[in-house]
C-alpha cells in the first residue's frame, strides 16, 4: 500500500486527535460519569462527590474548569448525564441515591433538583440519552427498566425492558 497525500493527511489528523485526547486524560477528577460533548471544542464531565461542580474541558485552550455547581449537600455517585443541545440542558440521574438534576448551560445554574421520594431508583451505573427533547434512562444495577422523564408531571414514567434484556 503506497502512502498517498490523502493517507498522510489522515495520519496527521489522527496524531492531532490522539494528542488532544491525551491532554484530556490529565483530568483532575478521578471518578466521574460518562462525559458529554458540549460543542466542537468542549466536553463536560460530572464528578462523583458532594458540593462538586460540573467540569468543562476546553480542547483548544487545554484547560479544565469548574463550571456549574451541584445542588448543595447532595452526594452524587454512580450516575449518568446527558446533554440536550436544542434546549441547553444537561440532565443528571443518580439511580442509587434517587436524584435527578437539571442544569441550564446558558444560565449556568441548576434549574431543577428532585430527590428520594419523587424519583424512581434503578441502582448504580445506568446509562442515559436525550431523544427528541426527552431525557431517557436505561438500566442500572438494580432494575432492568427504561425511565422516561415526564416534564408535565415532573416524574419518571417506568417501562419494563424486554426479557431477556439485550446486551
Amino acid at each position: 500500500c503506497k502512502s498517498s497525500p490523502k493517507n498522510k493527511t489522515i495520519m496527521a489528523e489522527e496524531k492531532v486527535s490522539v494528542a488532544t485526547w491525551l491532554k484530556v486524560t490529565r483530568n483532575p477528577i478521578h471518578k466521574f460519569a460518562n462525559p458529554v460533548v458540549l460543542n466542537d471544542h468542549e466536553i463536560v464531565v460530572s464528578p462523583y462527590g458532594k458540593n462538586e461542580y460540573l467540569r468543562k474541558y476546553d480542547m483548544v485552550k487545554d484547560d479544565w474548569s469548574k463550571w456549574i455547581p451541584y445542588p448543595t449537600e447532595i452526594n452524587i455517585e454512580f450516575h449518568t448525564i446527558a446533554f440536550d443541545a436544542d434546549c441547553g440542558k444537561i440532565y443528571l440521574y443518580d439511580g442509587n441515591d434517587r436524584v435527578f438534576v437539571e442544569f441550564d448551560v446558558n444560565k449556568q445554574v441548576v434549574t431543577k433538583c428532585k430527590k428520594k421520594k419523587t424519583i424512581v431508583g434503578n441502582g448504580k451505573y445506568p446509562t442515559s440519552f436525550v431523544y427528541k427533547g426527552i431525557f431517557h434512562v436505561v438500566g442500572g444495577s438494580e432494575k432492568d427498566r427504561h425511565l422516561v422523564w415526564n416534564p408535565m408531571e415532573q416524574k419518571f414514567d417506568e417501562h419494563d425492558m424486554p426479557s431477556p434484556t439485550p446486551a
